[in-house]
């Protein structure tokens, strides 16, 4: 018994924490929340409202974040509950339903794609072709050609306008590549010029051999020699010289003998 006692008593506590948290947060859903501000048609030319998004507003009773809401100034989606935190960037922002994208037909069809959040009961046409989509139309296949479209809710246009599909051009051959040009060879540097050499002084011209050589003199007139008695052919032998050398040594001492007697005879008289 105390054990099932002690259960109620648990389950009661959780029960009050519980419900002070939902009137917490009914009062602070109640208080404000921050949404972003859409300008434009959903699927048109919807963008985002230039101005500080996102913007902090008075709560509705219907604001849930997450959700889209549709007042006098168009689109706004609900992205949090102000609480007190720094406010949220505007990329948090979701992005907006704008104009379709397309893609050319390369044989087997193109398409087009529809960005952003489309609100979820809107119905999309397109013609020609009385095309009608109620869901999955974020990117459909369709042949090439120029096509309308209108968006609509309970049988009221919400927005129309129109868009082309291409057809895909033939894809050019790649052209080969040229040849990257050779670089060209510098310039050499030309030569400085060489000073011209000074004019030598012309040789003077050599004399002819004829002028070299010197002119021979006039052979004289030979004079008419007279011819010396021949003399009488001399004894050569020894015995020839040792008889003409005798005498003269004969004279030599006579001549020697005089001057010695000479010599004496002066020096009696002195």
């Amino acid at each position: 018994m105390k054990k099932l006692l002690s259960i109620v008593a648990s389950l009661g506590l959780v029960a009050f924490m519980l419900g002070g948290t939902v009137a917490m947060v009914s009062a602070v859903s109640a208080d404000k929340v921050f949404v972003c501000k859409y300008v434009g048609t959903p699927g048109v030319n919807e963008t985002l409202q230039g101005g500080g998004n996102p913007i902090d507003v008075s709560a509705q009773h219907d604001y849930v974040p997450g959700s889209y809401f549709t007042d006098s100034q168009g689109r706004s989606y609900v992205l949090a509950f102000d609480t007190g935190q720094v406010t949220p960037p505007v990329s948090d922002c979701p992005p907006p339903a704008g104009a379709p994208t397309t893609t050319c037909d390369s044989g087997s069809g193109g398409s087009v794609e529809f960005p952003g959040t489309i609100p979820p009961d809107w119905t999309l046409t397109i013609n020609p072709g009385s095309h009608v989509y109620t869901s999955g139309f974020a990117s459909i296949s369709l042949p090439a050609g120029d096509y309308t479209y209108v968006w609509s809710f309970g049988g009221h246009t919400e927005g129309s306008s129109s868009f082309t599909i291409a057809v895909c051009p033939l894809p050019s051959p790649s052209p080969s590549p040229s040849p990257s040009p050779s670089p060209s060879p510098s310039a050499s540097p030309s030569p400085s010029a060489s000073p011209s050499p000074s004019p030598s002084a012309s040789p003077s011209p050599s004399p002819t051999p004829a002028a070299l050589a010197p002119k021979p003199s006039a052979s004289p007139t030979p004079t008419p020699v007279a011819l010396a008695p021949t003399p009488p052919e001399t004894d050569t032998s020894p015995v020839s010289s040792e008889r003409g050398t005798f005498p003269l040594m004969l004279v030599l001492l006579l001549g020697l003998a005089s001057f010695s007697g000479a010599s004496l005879v002066l020096g009696k008289r002195r």
